[in-house]
């Protein structure tokens, strides 16, 4: 008997303490090997960096903090002295992020004419049919999809457009980004399982993939860019209500079809596509965030911690440091087929960010 009290005692702790594993420090320091400035100004690094600075921002060791500090100073003073790329498309945006966190979350606004370009693509750029930005832009990527939304671009440009209008209390910003969830929820969001395709085409009037098969990391960006647009918002601003309820029908969904080992599959409702880290990560930041802002209820706290301890089994201790597994490769708008074979690569920063993201809220969470 007593052993079997002990035993509970110790699940117990493990599934409340578990935000406090140490292998999570040592993930992040693994990607961090990599110098700050031969990091791309591109979504690949910037989710990563962003992640990073989430994760940096509310660590209680001040070592770990100053390190991420200076490693995102580092990273945008080379581009603020180098010179950004060629702001064509949304892919190029969401770097500015941390231009923007290390101004309003580490109280250092030095970076903040990284910003400028950014703000003038957004402000600049043709809109569509649908009122939103076409993914690819003017870059020479437009020639090999034709004019076309993305579900990647809620977090590329409508985050981003949020905050920017937040930090600089720019009613156009905040307008624009109010409208994109309804924008691409009318497109995108499956009226029955409330899941999100991956791509609209303009021309066409279709959605990609046409069978019904919803990519994970896509439903991630949708959940936690639909949580961030929301918290711009006022509470009685007109179209509050309607993102909220898409916010919660997609997080309802998405509570339904995680998986027993608390994983979500790459393609969410087929049973034989494999677990995958980033979506994942993204999924459960999103729940556990929205449980902690009082937005959604017990069940997605719980459905968090599932996901949370899942993804801790994906590192891999290596002989150069803590690696993170199960992360899928870029991925295009294609027939679902396609979807089931990308291959899984470690350490991707559109995974290792979200991981960091969602450690961050679990101590929030505690």
């Amino acid at each position: 008997m007593k052993f079997l009290t002990l035993s509970i005692a110790i699940l117990f702790t493990q599934l409340t303490f578990a935000e406090l594993d140490p292998r999570v420090d040592k993930v992040a320091l693994y990607s961090m090997r990599k110098d700050p400035v031969k990091r791309n100004w591109d979504w690949v690094d910037a989710v990563f960096l962003y992640g990073l600075s989430e994760y940096g921002k509310n660590h209680t060791d001040p070592k770990m903090q100053e390190k991420i500090y200076s490693y995102l100073k580092s990273y945008q003073g080379h581009w603020l002295k180098k010179g950004l790329p060629d702001i064509n498309r949304s892919d190029a945006c969401p770097s500015a992020l941390t231009a923007l966190t290390l101004a309003e979350d580490w109280g250092n606004s030095s970076y903040i004419a990284n910003l400028d370009p950014v703000i003038n693509y957004l402000k600049n750029e043709p809109r569509n049919s649908a009122g939103t930005i076409n993914h690819l832009g003017h870059s020479k990527l437009r020639f090999f999809y034709p004019s076309s939304i993305w579900v990647d671009s809620l977090m590329m440009i409508g985050v981003l457009s949020s905050k920017i209008g937040s930090f600089q209390e720019d009613h156009e910003f905040l307008e624009f980004a109010a409208k994109q969830p309804s924008i691409f929820a009318d497109r995108l969001q499956d009226s029955k399982d409330h899941l999100f395709r991956h791509a609209w085409y303009e021309k066409s009037n279709r959605v990609v993939p046409e069978a019904a098969a919803y990519w994970l990391r896509g439903n991630g960006w949708a959940l936690v860019s639909i949580l961030q647009i929301l918290e711009g918002m006022p509470e009685d601003h007109p179209l509050y209500q309607k993102n909220l309820s898409i916010f919660k029908s997609l997080a309802d969904a998405l509570i339904q079809s995680q998986r027993k080992n608390g994983f979500w599959g790459t393609l969410i409702n087929i049973p034989e596509a494999y677990d995958e880290t980033s979506g994942t990560a993204l999924v459960g930041y999103g729940l556990a965030k929205g449980y902690r802002l009082g937005l959604l209820d017990r069940n997605a706290i719980e459905s968090a911690k599932k996901s949370y301890e899942a993804l801790l089994t994906k590192i891999k201790k290596t002989k150069k440091g803590y690696s993170l597994r199960g992360i899928s490769s870029e991925t295009n708008p294609t027939p679902m087929f396609f979807y089931l074979i990308i291959p899984k690569i470690p350490d991707k920063g559109y995974g290792v960010g979200p991981f960091l993201m969602l450690s961050s809220e679990m101590e929030l969470n505690k």
